[in-house]
């Protein structure tokens, strides 16, 4: 099964909680906790939709975007962002630099199956 999704976490009981909601919805998102790794595989290209977890230590979005911007694909992927509520510079910083949506982690947590399946199912 090819991911359409990845999400950048080294949080591995939050991205299981994605990925477990993902797989019943019968989608995958490939979990990546390695940043350099994760770049690498966004420039390549193929993923409809990129999920940052603004808590991974060294994550820049900045990069993020700068990897999806240069990656081989046609379509650019919806780019998400989610973070603390109370790291206010780091979601600002996260929509300057390009994100497409930016949110609390509670709202990422309490919409999950809408954002994935808005920005995640293929298109029929």
């Amino acid at each position: 099964m090819t991911a359409s999704t990845i999400m950048f976490s080294s949080d591995l009981f939050f991205g299981s909680k994605v990925t477990g909601t993902a797989t019943a919805m019968g989608l995958h998102v490939e979990l990546e906790a390695d940043i350099g790794r994760g770049l690498s595989k966004l420039e390549g290209g193929g993923y409809r939709c990129v999920i940052l977890d603004l808590a991974m230590q060294g994550l820049s979005p900045a990069d993020v975007i700068a990897a999806v911007n240069n990656s081989s694909a046609t379509d650019r992927p919806h780019v998400i962002a989610f973070g603390s509520h109370v790291h206010t510079t780091r979601l600002e910083e996260s929509r300057k630099a390009g994100c497409d949506d930016v949110m609390p982690r509670s709202r990422f947590s309490a919409e999950l199956i809408e954002i994935l399946s808005r920005n995640c199912a293929e298109p029929e």
